[in-house]
């Protein structure tokens, strides 16, 4: 079976339906959460599961919630609570923890319970019809996109910060202490690039590195059974990538044996056992 590598992200279908029929941004398509968001997870060969609301987080270190406007789909709010209380980091993007299960507005805050846990106040909301610098600490100066919360902090740490009026000052991306775990909250969408950085850097912070080092047009799934270790390589774009392979393996499908750095053919496939 794919073996897990502590990352999950969130897909729900009770969202996909909401986001049909209040897209909140004007030709937003929740189809984003699989371009913008885990694709390029993909790319960098963290190899996230995509899980329900439903699914139980104990075996994930980290986890994503993006486009996720209900938190009380299958009790979740209370149970992520509790897992990050006991160790869990949790990214949470743009348009999560925005709605009731009755797709209605909260009424006593933006967010059913981000403020609160994020340590943070929603100051202001603006539309993604334009685009806002966002300032890093390393100086690092880049773009937001899609839409536009700029958070006042009441004890968290700002991550990145809004460089032009209305958000001017007010952090674009913040981090929380809470228990033994911690919150990530984004307030806009990171382009590609942007994300790619931002992902790697935190998931390197709690342990968790890229399953391969690969070109990104190529799938690498560790595999793990009975008294048996593998990698399934797969090139998926059809032109040429590339492979590291962590370790020396034999091809069960050719029985050749490979090891060290992998030039791939267009829609080569390598089913390797260790």
């Amino acid at each position: 079976r794919p073996k897990q590598s502590g990352i999950g992200i969130h897909f729900s279908h009770f969202a996909w339906h909401f986001f049909a029929y209040q897209p909140l941004e004007h030709g937003f398509n929740y189809w984003k959460l699989y371009s913008d968001v885990y694709r390029p997870m993909n790319e960098l060969h963290f190899r996230p599961d995509v899980i329900d609301p439903e699914s139980p987080l104990d075996s994930y270190k980290l986890i994503v919630s993006f486009f996720l406007p209900a938190l009380d789909e299958a009790g979740l709010r209370q149970r992520i609570k509790k897992w990050i209380e006991n160790g869990g980091a949790w990214v949470v993007g743009p348009f999560t923890d925005i709605r009731t299960l009755d797709s209605t507005k909260f009424k006593h805050a933006p967010f059913g319970s981000l403020e609160e846990w994020g340590g943070v106040h929603c100051k202001y909301e603006v539309p993604g019809n334009r685009e806002f610098s966002i300032l890093f600490p390393d100086a690092t100066e880049t773009k937001g996109s899609l839409c536009y919360n700029g958070f006042e902090t009441r004890g968290a740490e700002a991550l990145a910060s809004y460089t032009e009026y209305p958000l001017e000052g007010l952090a674009a991306i913040t981090r929380n202490k809470m228990g033994k775990g911690q919150i990530i909250i984004l307030g806009t969408l990171l382009k590609d690039s942007d994300w790619k950085n931002f992902i790697r850097n935190i998931a390197g912070e709690i342990g968790i590195e890229p399953v391969v080092e690969a070109s990104p047009n190529v799938l690498a799934i560790p595999r793990q059974g009975k008294d048996q270790e593998g990698l399934a390589v797969f090139e998926i774009e059809c032109k040429p990538g590339s492979v590291q392979l962590p370790k020396p393996g034999t091809d069960i499908l050719s029985g050749k044996k490979y090891e060290g750095f992998l030039e791939l053919a267009p829609y080569q496939m390598l089913i390797l056992k260790y």
